[in-house]
């Protein structure tokens, strides 16, 4: 893990994707973008220097981005994962790779703004919504964690086994603030039961035939299938979403290159985006 995820690049991969709103489904494109970074444990942020290791850990972040149209306005949305690689202190008790350490989410269109964010802490998760809907603005809640919990937010990151093994049984799953938001219901411990099973052939992608394990994730409110490369750099080839009383969500991959994004800022980086079959925002 150290040997690949160390050499001073991001995983950026593309997906064109078919998501419901408002009862239609909508065309759009997500990038995921992984990449491993410094985080600090106790105030849960990415530290501007190089940290004291007794308070920071090495995670792996996945910034996950959704652009998609409805109507006359578009949305934009972002989830950031932060994942830890290994062992980590909070505190005096050691936890484990499984949990994510926070969880940001942000929502952007015509009406407005909305922010989720969820804070791991020794025996639960904190979260803190700011909204411009009267009824969700500036709250707090608090949700105890469970035996076996999961995250449906990490589900992109764990599916990998980039820093864990994932295997079939029964979980206690804290539901995704994206997912959950899009089909008008709250964050909530669901159980789930996660199935991986082994492909007998190859599936055929946009980056060609490829090995996979096949993820199936069944809560109450909706069942996430998950494709996932069976060796190698083990990438998210494509995944559906199906809700309980709505349209399904399907995602594929177009494109996937390891590039050191933030230095690509000028006008030669959208070389780079065209590669990575990413639409450019003005034509």
């Amino acid at each position: 893990f150290d040997k690949f995820w160390s050499d001073g690049k991001a995983e950026v991969s593309s997906y064109s994707v078919n998501t419901p709103r408002y009862g239609e489904m909508r065309k759009g494109y997500d990038v995921l973008i992984y990449v491993t970074e410094d985080f600090l444990t106790e105030k849960q942020v990415k530290p501007d220097i190089v940290p004291n290791r007794h308070n920071s850990t090495k995670v792996l972040k996945l910034n996950h981005v959704r652009k998609f149209q409805t109507g006359i306005y578009d949305y934009s949305l972002m989830s950031s994962i932060f994942s830890p690689i290994s062992y980590w202190k909070f505190g005096k008790k050691t936890m484990k790779p499984i949990l994510p350490i926070k969880v940001s989410y942000s929502s952007s269109e015509w009406c407005g703004n909305y922010y989720e964010q969820l804070n791991l802490s020794e025996s639960s998760y904190e979260q803190v919504i700011h909204s411009y809907f009267e009824k969700e603005a500036d709250k707090k809640n608090s949700f105890d964690l469970k035996n076996n919990s999961i995250l449906e937010s990490n589900l992109l990151i764990r599916t990998r086994e980039l820093n864990a093994s994932f295997s079939s049984g029964e979980y206690m799953m804290l539901s995704d603030p994206m997912y959950s938001r899009m089909n008008s219901s709250k964050v909530f411990w669901d159980k789930a039961q996660v199935v991986r099973k082994m492909l007998d052939e190859d599936i055929e992608t946009k980056i060609g035939s490829r090995p996979a394990i096949l993820y199936t994730i069944l809560s109450t409110e909706r069942v996430h299938s998950i494709w996932v490369e069976a060796s190698g750099e083990k990438r998210i080839l494509k995944w559906n979403v199906k809700y309980q009383n709505s349209l399904n969500e399907t995602a594929e991959i177009l494109s996937s290159k390891r590039v050191p994004y933030w230095s690509l800022k000028n006008e030669k980086g959208k070389i780079t985006r065209t590669e990575l079959n990413i639409p450019p925002l003005m034509h």
